[in-house]
């Protein structure tokens, strides 16, 4: 429950909605409020892609042809309307909406379809890699091979 302490630190701007973890975060150092912090991103995804394997470079410029005209949407099947790949372009945004929310909790009543839930961080980054290049894969015949030396 929101008290009206709570409110009006929110209206100053001190806290957001979540003011509790807005703070925790602050204490650990993450986001915008602490001098020096450090921004939330998954290390792996902005990390220099010649570290993570030989193919990555290769697979990362091959997603950006592929996904090339894809637009802001609420639904995937509008975003990925405009790109001239549609089938590969839905694939990777599919893949990479999965990865993103694997630690989120499960559908109740339905089926699970995120193949990332419940691995670990590195698990699941290295299945993310592995499809990723499995869709660039499957572009060869439209596109032309995609790893080249």
């Amino acid at each position: 429950m929101l008290t009206p302490e709570g409110l009006a630190e929110i209206k100053r701007g001190g806290l957001d909605a979540h003011g509790k973890a807005a703070k925790v975060a602050q204490a650990a150092g993450i986001g915008a409020g602490t001098p020096g912090a450090r921004p939330y991103r998954p290390v792996a995804l902005y990390a220099d892609p010649r570290i993570i394997g030989p193919r990555w470079p290769y697979a990362v410029m091959r997603i950006k042809r592929i996904i090339e005209g894809v637009a802001r949407s609420s639904s995937i099947a509008d975003a990925v309307n405009g790109a001239e790949h549609k089938q590969l372009a839905k694939q990777y945004v599919e893949t990479y909406a999965f990865y993103l929310t694997r630690t989120r909790p499960a559908p109740v009543n339905k089926i699970d379809h995120n193949p990332f839930r419940h691995m670990s961080d590195e698990d699941a980054f290295k299945k993310f890699v592995r499809s990723v290049e499995d869709i660039c894969d499957r572009s060869t015949k439209a596109l032309g091979h995609w790893y080249t030396r």
